[in-house]
């Protein structure tokens, strides 16, 4: 599932991305703790 696909799927409370210069960045904490409430971090 691609990026964009996960920020519109709402069930996945996927983390809301920074935009700078119409680039998304995400913090790489909020991915971590996503990933830790899906079970898949390692």
């Amino acid at each position: 599932m691609t990026l964009w696909r996960m920020g519109q799927d709402e069930t996945l409370n996927f983390p809301e991305p920074s935009r700078i210069r119409g680039r998304r960045y995400w913090s790489e904490a909020a991915l971590a703790t996503w990933m830790e409430q899906q079970g898949g971090a390692q």
